[in-house]
This record gives C-alpha cells, structure tokens and sequence, in this order.
C-alpha cells in the first residue's frame, strides 16, 4: 500500500510538473502571438497584425511595400499615405499626408473609431511588381481631385504631366509656346542652362511630340485647372515634369518611384 502510494504521489508530481511545462509554453506562445511580428513578417508573408501606434508607424516608414490600415482608412508606406475621407474629416488632415505628426494623428482617429490598429499587406508575394494599369490608377489618387479636373497645385501639374505622357498625351515643339520655347528659350539668353541647345533637344522629346494634335504646356494647364483659378502652379508643375521626363518609359519610371519629397516641399517635418 505504501509503495502504491509512493508511486502515485511521484505520478501526480511529474504530471503536475508536465502541466505547468505545458501551460508555460502555451503562454509564451499566446504571448508571442499578440506582439507585433518583425517587418519581413509583415511584409513577405502577409500577416494582418495588430499594432499600437508607436510600432505602426516605423513599420509602416520603413516598409518598401504599400501597407493598409483597417481596411483602407490608411494606406501607403514610406514616404507618403494617403486618408479615407473619413479619416481626413476628423482629424482635419489633407488627403496625402507626409509627415511622423500627420501620421501620429491618422493613426489615432483610426485607432479610436475601430479600437485597434491592423496592418494588412496586399500582396503576399513580394517578387510581384504593380502593373502598368495599377501604377497609373494609383498616381490618380495622388492628384487633390483624384482626376483630371480642378487642379490647382504644383503637385497636381506635375503627376498629371507623367499621367498625360504615359497614357499617350503630346506636346507641340514649336510655335504658341510650345515645348521648344517653354523649355529651353528662343535665344541664347534664354537657354535653359540643364540642357544644351541642339538639334538634340527636340529628338530627346520626339516620343511625345505631335505639333498638329499636341498641346502646350499652357494649354494643358488651362484645361487640368480649377474655374477660376490661376493656372500659374498648375504650368510650373508640367514643366518641371517635362524638364526630368522627355518620353513616355521615363514618366512611367518616375511614377513608380515618385519622391514625395518633391510633392511635399513646403512640409517642414518629412519622414
């Protein structure tokens, strides 16, 4: 009887030492599952993740993929994000926001309506690259209007100049102040001092030159502005593009990797 009861008071004691191994490891594990998982983990395998807003926002900068935040509130990465209208309403933000502040902000409306952060990656392969048809839709949505009407800014003039090229819009060379003279002057005086005056010039811009059917740089900028507004901004902003993006693969390349930097010069605390 007593060696019955040795064996079974060794029995419980290495069961109970067992549980409390088990429920060790499982609380580690449940632990380990609720943290926010490192980036790769985010961005190549997909994961939609939890976050507070301190860990959201290095994961969501330093991300070289586009990330969401609850289902479209918040999306983008890096250098710029853009807001549901929502988002921008509350928290009296503009569409794209470019800086650590605006994002804090964003973040915290979000957080506050759905009570948590998710962080949802699109694409679960990361060799996939954006089509053609998905990078021009998504430079739409950097435009204030989010098309081709009511344009007003520096910004504006400059996406909307790579989207006319890399849809098939032309440009006239010479005469009614065409490309020719915009960019690079009628005289010597007015040479613009980037590029070297030569019969270069104009086969550096043959891929979207059409004197019969093109615009002017003027013309365009009349037609994307808002009624009423001055087209001033509008016209430096397409001649800006023009200047870096002389045929329609270079607009495209720009479009990719579109440096908010320039979008956003007047911001005085980027990413």
């Amino acid at each position: 009887m007593g060696k019955l009861r040795e064996i079974t008071a060794e029995t419980l004691f290495w069961a109970a030492l067992g549980f409390k191994v088990l429920a060790a490891l499982k609380k580690r594990k449940d632990e380990n599952a609720a943290k926010v998982g490192a980036l790769a983990d985010i961005v190549y395998k997909a994961k939609t993740v939890a976050v507070p807003i301190k860990k959201a926002i290095p994961l969501l900068i330093q991300s070289n993929k586009e990330l969401n935040v609850n289902n479209g509130e918040i999306e983008g990465c890096r250098n710029f994000f853009v807001l549901s209208k929502r988002i921008q309403d509350v928290a009296g933000l503009p569409r794209i926001i470019t800086t650590k502040t605006q994002l804090a902000k964003a973040l915290s409306v979000a957080r506050q309506s759905d009570r948590a952060l998710l962080l949802i990656q699109y694409n679960d392969d990361a060799t996939v690259k954006m089509t053609r048809k998905q990078v021009i839709s998504s430079a739409y949505t950097m435009l204030s209007s989010g098309d081709f009407r009511d344009l007003r800014t520096e910004q504006d003039g400059y996406i909307a100049a790579l989207i006319y090229i890399c849809e098939g819009g032309k440009f006239k060379w010479e005469g009614d102040h065409g490309l020719k003279e915009e960019l690079f002057g009628n005289d010597k005086k007015g040479l613009d001092k980037r590029v070297k005056r030569s019969a270069a010039e104009r086969r550096a811009y043959a891929q979207i030159i059409d004197n019969a059917g093109g615009v002017t740089p003027e013309r365009l900028a009349e037609q994307l502005a808002a009624d009423g507004e001055d087209d001033y901004f509008l016209k430096n902003g397409i001649l800006d593009a023009l200047r870096e993006n002389p045929t329609p693969a270079g607009a495209f390349e720009t479009l990719k990797d579109i440096d908010a930097k320039f979008l956003f010069r007047d911001e005085v605390a980027p990413f």
